[in-house]
């Protein structure tokens, strides 16, 4: 505790003055050779704010622990500095609590972009719900994490964030209004249309269409695949309409042919 060093440093042989414990504690902090406990709170991070209180209130200060930690040797340091540079393209510095600090900036940036991205996956009903939820907790974890933990994720798994965060990233550009409507369509051609269409058509072409394109709005890729998607809902689509003006309406099947934008 802090009040026990004051205590120990204070008296004899070494008569330090609060000030001069503080400030001997606080560069060792910012050197990342020790740890600071406070309100159940542990931190490693100087750049949090949070982590001043103890070093600038006198309650605070005597009520907080002071503890010695294994910091992150040079080596992981510099590997993480090069994951975080690969993701941003800006330089850091090869220091623990600036490069938690930058690592936590992209977390919030890319969980802020998450939601309104999760929200149409939810509306839309698609495939990727999996993965969003997952990438969000890791993203909350990591603004959750402490500064050694936030070196250590960069380091063994800074490949596979990266990786996520561009799939993440090309889900939130492709799936634009005009993508939405043809995911609507697809969906529509593969229930309610080949439902009247297949008893009949006798085709085995247009049941491999609706058989892969099952497929494909159920993939986690689907984005990957969106023209092969809009060309198998174009031939399911094309097989009822030749259907409807055709056999279709002298069997009562349909009235008219039915029309599509």
């Amino acid at each position: 505790m802090g009040k026990a060093l004051e205590n120990r440093f204070g008296g004899t042989p070494y008569g330090w003055e609060r000030d001069m414990l503080r400030l001997i504690l606080a560069t060792l902090f910012r050197a990342g050779e020790i740890e600071v406990a406070y309100q159940g709170n542990r931190f490693h991070n100087y750049q949090d704010p949070a982590s001043r209180t103890p070093f600038t209130s006198n309650p605070a200060f005597r009520s907080s622990l002071f503890s010695p930690r294994h910091s992150v040797g040079l080596k992981t340091l510099t590997q993480a500095v090069q994951q975080l540079e690969d993701l941003t393209g800006e330089e850091v510095d090869v220091e623990e609590g600036a490069i938690a600090t930058a690592f936590k900036k992209v977390a919030a940036e890319e969980l802020e972009k998450l939601y309104p991205l999760k929200a149409t996956a939810e509306a839309q009903h698609l495939p990727i719900l999996g993965l969003l939820s997952e990438f969000q907790h890791t993203l909350i974890g990591i603004q959750a994490s402490a500064s050694d933990d936030c070196v250590r994720t960069l380091t063994e798994n800074g490949s596979q964030f990266a990786e996520t965060r561009d799939k993440v990233r090309k889900m939130r550009e492709s799936l634009d209004s005009k993508t939405i409507a043809l995911l609507t369509k697809s969906r529509m051609a593969t229930e309610q249309i080949w439902q009247r269409l297949a008893p009949h058509c006798h085709s085995p072409e247009i049941a491999a269409s609706v058989e892969e394109l099952t497929k494909l709005l159920a993939s986690e890729q689907f984005i990957d695949s969106l023209d092969h998607i809009a060309k198998h809902t174009t031939a399911v689509l094309d097989a009822y309409k030749i259907g409807a003006t055709g056999y279709l309406v002298g069997t009562g099947f349909m009235s008219s042919p039915p029309q599509w934008k």
